[in-house]
């Protein structure tokens, strides 16, 4: 965190206006809720570090089985999820979005 600062302006002055980034879907110590709670804190700072720089933030989740179930604790992979998360994030930072790819899309079918 402490080299992100200088990192958001070089992106600024680079003329960057997004920025984005995918979530690891499974943990091997922390279990859901202590992960998603490390997570928003520490992606509402980069949030709010790259929105005073006028750069959105977007956040992708991977959604496939092979990939949560690759360690002890799943984490977020499904959109339902991710729109929590952007959401807890978002209190005061509305430039934060999801990003979906295909392969993304096609792992969530049906959730």
């Amino acid at each position: 965190m402490e080299k992100l600062p200088s990192f958001a302006d070089a992106l600024k002055r680079a003329g960057a206006s997004r920025v984005g980034t995918w979530i690891s879907p499974t943990h091997g110590r922390l279990p859901y809720v202590a992960n998603f709670r490390r997570h928003a804190g520490r992606l509402r700072e980069v949030a709010s570090l790259l929105g005073d720089r006028g750069i959105r933030f977007g956040l992708e989740y991977v959604g496939p089985k092979t990939s949560w179930t690759a360690s002890r604790y799943p984490f977020i992979h499904m959109m339902g999820e991710m729109r929590e998360l952007i959401a807890e994030i978002d209190r005061n930072q509305p430039q934060v979005r999801r990003l979906s790819g295909s392969v993304r899309l096609a792992g969530a079918v049906g959730r």
